[in-house]
């Protein structure tokens, strides 16, 4: 995709800002692209931050679900200001795929887990991209990480 070096994260002791801005700068240059239309980001994070969750984690097998952790579906397909109250686990993700390419489940986890379409509306005209750009200083303090001369397209 054009990008070198990653060594910026959202994880501490990383600045988180830093980290945040670099997803947005990926997210702008994909939306930016010729693959926009068909295209479906699913934006999540592998950890809680630290915040408390009040609700305790379903058991679904012996391994249970973890914390709930915050999704953003970006795609011209999505449900525009939907708020998706579906009971999903990262094999969700997996079952979009699966579901999309018709492949077979690969675990008991992903066979059982509920499926995205619930954020998605294919019937729907495609939505056009919503590009924040960066600012001047955002830009700045990822320009070591990122390559500007992208080669998506």
């Amino acid at each position: 995709m054009g990008y070198s070096k990653i060594s910026i994260s959202e994880h501490p002791p990383a600045n988180i800002t830093s980290g945040m801005n670099w997803v947005k700068d990926v997210i702008n240059a994909i939306m930016s692209s010729t693959y926009w239309n068909s295209t479906a980001i699913i934006l999540t994070w592998d950890d809680y931050g630290g915040f408390y969750d009040h609700v305790p984690p379903p058991q679904i097998d012996k391994f249970g679900l973890g914390f709930r952790m915050p999704t953003l579906v970006i795609s011209p397909y999505a449900k525009p200001g939907y708020i998706d109250h579906t009971q999903y686990q990262f094999e969700s993700m997996l079952k979009f795929i699966e579901w999309r390419f018709s492949l077979q489940p690969l675990t008991e986890r992903d066979l059982h887990a509920n499926n995205l379409l619930n954020a998605f509306d294919f019937s729907q005209k495609p939505l056009p991209p919503h590009v924040v750009p960066l600012t001047g200083a955002e830009l700045s303090a990822i320009r070591p990480y990122i390559n500007l001369v992208r080669t998506i397209d």
